[in-house]
C-alpha cells in the first residue's frame, strides 16, 4: 500500500457485535461500549495529531458487510485503530474463531458471524506498527477451549492487539463493561492512546480472575509452577543452583535472580514510569526484541497488579516488589506484574527499545526462580539473539546471556522439550567465541546423546 503523495489520516473503526448474556443477564453490551468510547476525542483514540475519521458499526449482520468496512479501514493512509465488542464464539465444523454478530446462534455461526481469520487477513498488509486492534469480549466456553489450546497465542498475527477476554460466568452490567469504561475514562482525560492505557485500563476495572488479559504471548503469562515430576524438579533451591557445577567444573553458575538488576527491598510503586531504562543503568544500544519459541499460552490473571494499584500517586521502580514475590515463591504474580509493565515499556519505548530487552532478561530468570527451565533457556536464547543485533559478540551482557541459556538448558530435565531448544542454544553459543568453549562442547554431545536417544 503506498501512501506518497497523500494526507495522512488517521481511521477509527468500532464494531459492536451482539449481546453476550448469561441466564438471561447481561455480560456484554456492545452498543454500550461503542457510546463510551465514542466520548473520546478522535485524536486521543489514536494518540496522533493527524487528521482521523471515525466509523461506528453498531447491528450489523452481514459479516461480508464488516468484512468490506474492514478493508476500507485498511486502506487508511495514517494510523488506524479497531475496536471490537462482542461474544467470541466458534464454528462448530472447523472449530475456528469467530465474533457473533446481533442473531447469531450456535448453528448458524458459519453464515452469521465474523471469522476472526478474516481481521487478520485485511490487517496484515498494513505498514507495522500502525495497526492498533482493542476489544472486549465474552468468549463462551467452546471459545475458551480453543484459546486454552493455543490459539490465544496467535489472535495478534504480528498487529499490536491489546484488550480483555472475559469469561462466560463474567458478572452482570448494565452500561459499558468495566475495562471499556476506565479506556474511556483516560481517553477522555487525554493521558494516552489506546494502546497505551490498555494497562492501566486493566489494573483499574475488577476483572475477574479468569479473564484473559491480552496481549498474550506464553512466555510473557502467568508462569505455572512445573509438577514435581522429576528428581531435579524436587529439589531444593540451593541443590537446584548447586548443580550448576555439573556443567562443567569452572563455569559460572548465574544466580536465581542478579540483585543487580533487581534491588532487593523498596515500596511497590504505583504507575509505570517515564520511558527511562528498566534496569540498573547502564549504556546499552538499542536493538530489537525477538519473541521466543511460543509454549503452551496461559490465561493472564486479571487481577488488580499491585504496581499498578494507585495510578498517578508517584513513580517507583517495579523490580524490588517484583524480586521480592519471586523470592517468596508467589512466581504467578511477579510473572503477571513483569508482563504488565513489559507491555508498558514495549508501548511507550518500541519494540526496538533496550528496556524492551532488559524485561525479556528479567523475565528469563523470573522462569528460572521458578524453575521453569524451558521457558527461561527460549528467553535467555532470544534475550542473546536480540542483543546480538546491536551489540559485540564479547559483550557482557551477550555472554550472560549465553551462558544463562546453557545453564537452564541443562537443567531441562524432559528429553524432548530439551531435544526441541538444543539447535536454538548450539546456534547462539557457535556466535560466541569469547565465551567459555566448553558450553558450545558439552550443549553438542549432550544434543547429540538426546538424538541418539530417538533413533
Amino acid at each position: 500500500m503506498s501512501t506518497q503523495g497523500a494526507e495522512r489520516r488517521g481511521h477509527v473503526l468500532m464494531l459492536a457485535g451482539d449481546t453476550a448474556t448469561h441466564r438471561r443477564r447481561p455480560q456484554l453490551l456492545p452498543s454500550h461500549n461503542l457510546a463510551a468510547l465514542a466520548t473520546a476525542p478522535a485524536q486521543a483514540l489514536l494518540g496522533t495529531t493527524d487528521p482521523t475519521d471515525v466509523a461506528m458499526l453498531d447491528g450489523a449482520r452481514d459479516p461480508h458487510l464488516v468484512r468490506a468496512r474492514l478493508q476500507m479501514a485498511a486502506d487508511t493512509s495514517g494510523d488506524l485503530l479497531v475496536y471490537l465488542s462482542a461474544r467470541l464464539v466458534v464454528d462448530r465444523k472447523s472449530h475456528a474463531l469467530h465474533l457473533a454478530l446481533p442473531g447469531a446462534t450456535k448453528p448458524t455461526v458459519r453464515y452469521t458471524a465474523l471469522p476472526w481469520d478474516w481481521l487478520r487477513t485485511e490487517l496484515r498488509n498494513r505498514p507495522p506498527m500502525t495497526t492498533t486492534l482493542a476489544v472486549d469480549l465474552v468468549a463462551e466456553p467452546q471459545a475458551v477451549s480453543v484459546l486454552a489450546a493455543g490459539e490465544a497465542e496467535r489472535l495478534a498475527a504480528g498487529l499490536t492487539l491489546v484488550g480483555v477476554i472475559s469469561p462466560s460466568t463474567a458478572p452482570t452490567v448494565t452500561g459499558p463493561s468495566p475495562y471499556t469504561r476506565h479506556l474511556a475514562e483516560r481517553l477522555r482525560q487525554g493521558e494516552g492512546p489506546v494502546a497505551q492505557l490498555h494497562p492501566q485500563a486493566v489494573a483499574a476495572a475488577d476483572l475477574p480472575a479468569d479473564t484473559l488479559v491480552l496481549p498474550v504471548a506464553p512466555q510473557q503469562a502467568a508462569l505455572p509452577a512445573p509438577p514435581p515430576t522429576s528428581r531435579t524438579q524436587m529439589l531444593p533451591r540451593r541443590r537446584l543452583e548447586a548443580d550448576a557445577d555439573d556443567v562443567a567444573p569452572g563455569l559460572e553458575s548465574r544466580p536465581a535472580l542478579d540483585p543487580a538488576l533487581l534491588p532487593s527491598a523498596a515500596p511497590a510503586p504505583t504507575r509505570p514510569p517515564a520511558p527511562e531504562p528498566a534496569l540498573a543503568p547502564e549504556s546499552r544500544a538499542p536493538h530489537p526484541t525477538v519473541p521466543a519459541r511460543p509454549t503452551a499460552p496461559v490465561p493472564v490473571p486479571a487481577q488488580r497488579p499491585a504496581a499498578l494499584a494507585e495510578p498517578g500517586t508517584g513513580q517507583q521502580d517495579p523490580r524490588p516488589r517484583i524480586h521480592a514475590l519471586a523470592q517468596a515463591g508467589r512466581h504467578r504474580e511477579a510473572a503477571r506484574e513483569a508482563q504488565v509493565w513489559e507491555q508498558h515499556v514495549l508501548q511507550t519505548c518500541g519494540i526496538d527499545s533496550p528496556q524492551a530487552t532488559q524485561w525479556l532478561e528479567i523475565r528469563a530468570d523470573l522462569a528460572k526462580m521458578a524453575t521453569d527451565f524451558t521457558l527461561a533457556t527460549h528467553l535467555w536464547i532470544a534475550a542473546g539473539r536480540t542483543r546480538l543485533a546491536h551489540q559485540a559478540t564479547d559483550a557482557p551482557e551477550v555472554l550472560t546471556a549465553g551462558q544463562s541459556a546453557h545453564y537452564c538448558w541443562t537443567h531441562i530435565q524432559d528429553p524432548a522439550k530439551a531435544r526441541d531448544c538444543g539447535p536454538d542454544l548450539i546456534s547462539l553459543l557457535r556466535t560466541l567465541p569469547a565465551l567459555d568453549r566448553r558450553h558450545l562442547s558439552m550443549a553438542q554431545q549432550r544434543l547429540e546423546y538426546l538424538q541418539q536417544m530417538t533413533r
